[in-house]
């Protein structure tokens, strides 16, 4: 429950995993936090355009387009697209290397203890590990920050970078099909797996779940938040004090 801090039910929530795409949420905080103009332009680079792509078929940046702050935040958290964050990295901190210096340094001040990360799109790579407790936390410090919150409740966006028409749809299919899923952010990668973190605002509570590793994100996403709304209901609210996360198991 994110209004009581209460937790429902949890297995191996401390165990290092790779976190894939849902790296971009850091990302994105950061971007918000760092106060950048959401209309600052940024000229695409040749790095973030050479960025590969998460899946057959999905569109990409291409060097030298111009973006707005704004849209490639959008497209970030939408579309997952792996050179927006590289972009964004490079502007609000001047190269990838600073800006991962940065998701370090904030992840340290978040408590996520289990994190480390060594790029701000969650591709593959050694060492870029995350835990589900973590990811919870890194889901609360998110839904703090209205903006973001925003743009990942978004199912459709189109872009015209240059001119060129770039109509997306959002990576998380749970978004207008289980009432009440208001993000966040998923990810899909060979050594990851699928995984999700969620955010679902419900009639008598707010949760927040996350899958690490699975092969049916949308799948086990959906039994998580159905199992929370059954068994935390409005009584439960007198009881939560009780419910201590370091006992999640």
């Amino acid at each position: 429950s994110v209004d009581e801090s209460a937790v429902i039910w949890g297995s191996a929530v401390d165990e290092a995993r790779a976190p894939a795409s849902v790296t971009k949420l850091m990302t994105a905080l950061l971007v918000v936090e760092s106060g950048a103009d959401p209309f600052a332009q940024v000229r695409i680079s040749a790095a973030a355009a050479a960025e590969p792509i998460g899946y057959v078929g999905q569109q990409k940046l291409y060097e030298g387009e111009v973006w707005s702050v704004e849209a490639l935040l959008t497209d970030l958290l939408i579309y997952s697209d792996n050179g927006a964050a590289v972009a964004l990295a490079e502007h609000v901190a001047g190269s990838v290397p600073a800006f991962v210096a940065m998701m370090n340094q904030r992840a340290d001040e978040l408590g996520m203890t289990s994190t480390t990360f060594e790029n701000p799109n969650g591709l593959d790579e050694t060492g870029h590990v995350s835990s589900a407790r973590d990811l919870l936390r890194l889901g609360t410090a998110v839904l703090g920050q209205p903006r973001i919150a925003r743009i990942v409740r978004v199912k459709y966006v189109t872009f015209t970078p240059g001119g060129r028409v770039m109509a997306v749809r959002s990576t998380n299919r749970l978004l207008g099909t289980f009432p009440g899923i208001l993000g966040l952010k998923t990810g899909d990668t060979l050594s990851a797996g699928q995984v999700l973190l969620s955010y679902g605002s419900f009639a008598h509570d707010d949760f927040l779940a996350v899958v690490m590793g699975t092969n049916g994100h949308m799948r086990d996403t959906s039994s998580l938040m159905g199992y929370a709304i059954r068994a935390f209901g409005p009584q439960d609210h007198f009881y939560s004090a009780a419910a201590d996360s370091p006992a999640l198991a």
